[in-house]
């Protein structure tokens, strides 16, 4: 894999895409207003000016090994608003993605089965992280395959007691 940060351009259809060149393939990491940081399978030369540091590219490589830290990491970088960044820089993700690795150890954080399909979302049956719950139990905030993070009810979720005892002291 290899990890650009790279500007925004308008899209051909409509809204925006990451000015990468038409053929390749992407998921978008972490996006901001003015720029993404993207994975793409594409070969890119080492000396690429959009390339990401090798320090960094390791930490993606091991945050992409326990999805909650990708997905918090990018929860906390990419929120938008009034007086907050509008662009991505290397050493910002770095440090995120450093910060919520180092918490692993004593993550609340567990793996639980998806009781229902959620088109485009997850499947039935598939394992899920879930990072945390409501303090009234209803909701979690659990991990996508794109390391977004969603908020559902619980009774989504197939979750056993060794589960709400983990996650009922966190907030979602």
């Amino acid at each position: 894999m290899e990890y650009l940060l790279t500007d925004w351009r308008a899209a051909a259809d409509e809204g925006r895409e990451p000015d990468l060149p038409e053929a390749w393939g992407f998921l978008v990491l972490f996006d901001l207003e003015d720029n993404c940081l993207v994975q793409t399978r594409e070969r890119v030369p080492d000396d690429h000016p959009r390339r990401v540091p090798l320090a960094l590219h390791t930490l993606i490589d091991a945050a992409k090994g326990y999805p909650p830290a990708l997905a918090r990491a990018k929860h906390r970088i990419c929120k938008r608003g009034p007086g907050l960044p509008t662009r991505l820089d290397a050493a910002t993700i770095a440090m995120a993605l450093r910060e919520e690795l180092d918490r692993q150890p004593t993550d609340r954080a567990v793996l639980a089965k998806s009781g229902v399909d959620e088109v485009g979302y997850r499947c039935g049956g598939e394992y899920v992280w879930i990072l945390g719950m409501s303090s009234d139990g209803e909701r979690v905030s659990w991990v996508a395959d794109d390391f977004h993070v969603y908020t559902d009810l619980a009774s989504g979720f197939e979750l056993t007691e060794v589960h709400l005892a983990r996650l009922h002291a966190d907030t979602a």
